[in-house]
């Protein structure tokens, strides 16, 4: 039985113009040009990936695989924490389902850019 973590990490870099959230848990990612946009970007993904598993009658994130190795390596060596944002529910996508709460996120980057 697949079980949702009670907390999930992103890796936050910066590739170019793009800020890049890379979750350890599960392998997803997103990018967004602005550093507060991309938490609430994440949040989308992690909805959408939810509800599209509950319409096709799955489990919850339960195919997708952590981040590969080399992600958990570079969040270890993170030194800066970003703040956790707040997940607002109208940051969230609409469906007619349940959404599973979002669990809290740690957000770190070897970097941070002011």
């Amino acid at each position: 039985m697949h079980k949702v973590p009670k907390n999930l990490r992103l890796l936050i870099l910066q590739d170019g113009p793009y800020w890049v959230a890379q979750c350890l848990e599960y392998d997803i990612a997103v990018a967004s040009r602005n550093l507060s946009d991309l938490h609430k970007e994440f949040c989308r993904s992690l909805a959408d990936h939810i509800i599209l598993a509950i319409e096709e009658g799955k489990k919850p994130l339960a195919g997708i695989r952590q981040a590969p190795k080399r992600f958990h390596d570079m969040y270890k060596k993170a030194k800066t924490e970003l703040p956790r944002p707040v997940v607002v529910q109208e940051d969230l996508p609409r469906a007619p389902h349940f959404i599973p709460a979002i669990p809290p996120i740690a957000m770190r980057t070897p970097a941070f850019a002011a």
